[in-house]
């Protein structure tokens, strides 16, 4: 699948000099064009957004301090940690015949000549009446359902869902890819952003936030840091990008943020 550039056109222009981008079915255009409001919180969150280099210095664990950052400045503004679970319903209806001595005729539970009006205004209630309406009057209907509990997103607001990966294991970004395209295919989201970090220029950013701190403190230029820069198993911007453009996320209009320039100061 190719890569589109309509982020050129919108704020990001901008931020190129704080983080690079990177877009599927134009996904930049058809978010700040359907979602204006959550579109631009996501912009402010990005400007303002800073951290401290010796973040990046801190050994993993099951959620980094620049994540929870991050996260909690969506988490201000109203977004929210979300998943979404489905259930399939099969109605197996025997032809009317059996059931009312008529011949030849299907039971109709929708549609101008249905059975039986369903009056719930919701979908949801919608289900409920008719699931009670034909257990009650036609026992030889036959009902069976499937449950499947979906993935979590981190952030979703209105029709716009956000992960933030930067040291999961980049299995993650599949997990994170299935539920976009399946939210998307339900018709829950226009389209999601995922924000993770450039490999290359982090592990550029390390070495040298590195070496400076031993300079300061007198320490042996062969001392390691306490993060792993050799590691090639965790979620990186490239790695988010070969998925999207293979299609992993099906319709879906992806926006991958990465690098992230925007640290500030290092060591006392």
């Amino acid at each position: 699948m190719q890569l589109t550039t309509s982020y050129q056109n919108t704020s990001l222009l901008n931020l190129q000099s704080k983080f690079c981008f990177f877009e599927v079915r134009d996904a930049s255009a058809v978010l700040s064009a359907s979602c204006s409001k959550e579109w631009d919180e996501f912009v402010e969150i990005l400007e303002k957004f800073t951290f401290s280099g010796d973040v990046l210095l801190a050994k993993g664990g099951n959620k980094s301090a620049l994540v929870s950052e991050l996260e909690s400045l969506f988490y201000k503004k109203g977004w929210m940690e979300t998943r979404v679970d489905s259930e399939q319903i099969l109605y197996e209806l025997p032809k009317t015949g059996r059931l009312t001595g008529e011949k030849n005729k299907i039971l109709k539970i929708s549609g101008k000549n249905k059975k039986f009006p369903i009056t719930g205004k919701t979908s949801s209630l919608q289900t409920i009446e008719r699931i009670n309406l034909l257990t009650k009057k036609f026992p030889e209907a036959r009902i069976t359902s499937t449950y499947q509990e979906g993935y979590q997103v981190d952030c979703l607001k209105g029709r716009v869902a956000i992960d933030i990966e930067w040291n999961a294991k980049d299995g993650n970004l599949d997990r994170d890819l299935s539920a976009y395209r399946a939210w998307y295919d339900f018709g829950l989201i226009d389209g999601a952003i995922l924000i993770t970090k450039d490999i290359t220029e982090c592990r550029k950013l390390i070495h040298d936030l590195w070496q400076d701190y031993l300079c300061t403190n007198n320490l042996p230029k062969n001392t390691l840091p306490p993060v792993d820069l050799k590691t090639s198993t965790t979620t990186s911007s490239d790695k988010a990008v070969e998925r999207i453009k293979r299609g992993d996320a099906g319709g879906c209009p992806v926006l991958i943020v990465g690098r992230m320039l925007g640290w500030k100061s290092v060591f006392p």
